[in-house]
């Protein structure tokens, strides 16, 4: 189940949960529901840097690529950068 998956499957039960709970219970999930939005905004976060990198990669890699020579080296190294990014993108992802 995704992290994100998770968050929905809380948020659909929480009134029945909370109705059952005692105050200690209810505090307990109070932070769970916390945990579960913090790393599901930190996790978008990630995800929208690592998509910005992967951008920034692509620009590059046209600039350079107008001085093919020149910048073989450059053109070499962002798509390796670009290809470790997307990488991790998809791990990620797939979470």
């Amino acid at each position: 189940m995704t992290l994100e998956e998770c968050k929905k499957e809380v948020d659909k039960n929480i009134n029945s949960l909370f109705e059952k709970a005692s105050n200690e219970e209810k505090d307990l999930l109070n932070a769970m529901i916390k945990v579960i939005n913090d790393l599901s905004q930190e996790k978008q976060i990630l995800i929208d840097y690592l998509k910005e990198q992967i951008n920034q990669c692509d620009k590059e890699i046209e600039r350079f690529s107008k001085n093919y020579n020149v910048y073989f080296a450059q053109i070499e190294n962002l798509k390796v950068t670009k290809k470790t990014y997307e990488e991790i993108l998809s791990k990620i992802e797939k979470e």
